[in-house]
């Protein structure tokens, strides 16, 4: 997809990964495999989705979890 699109000097690829969701053997190697071919990574801790409620414009829902931010 990348090649496609032919990348220019502004341009980045991120992977976004919930920690919660690997064991730290496996995070380490797709970390390292994605630098490796050029993408940076972020890790979400908590998970994504309590970070896309605490982006919400309404996010009047107390949310003391991942499950809550379903």
């Amino acid at each position: 997809f990348r090649e496609q699109l032919g990348k220019t000097y502004s341009d980045e690829y991120w992977i976004s990964i919930d920690v919660d969701k690997w064991p730290p053997k496996q995070l380490k190697e797709v970390y390292s495999e994605a630098t490796r071919k050029g993408f940076s990574v972020v890790a979400s801790n908590p998970c994504f989705e309590f970070w896309l409620l605490l982006h919400a414009s309404d996010a009047s829902v107390p949310c003391k979890c991942c499950k809550d931010a379903r």
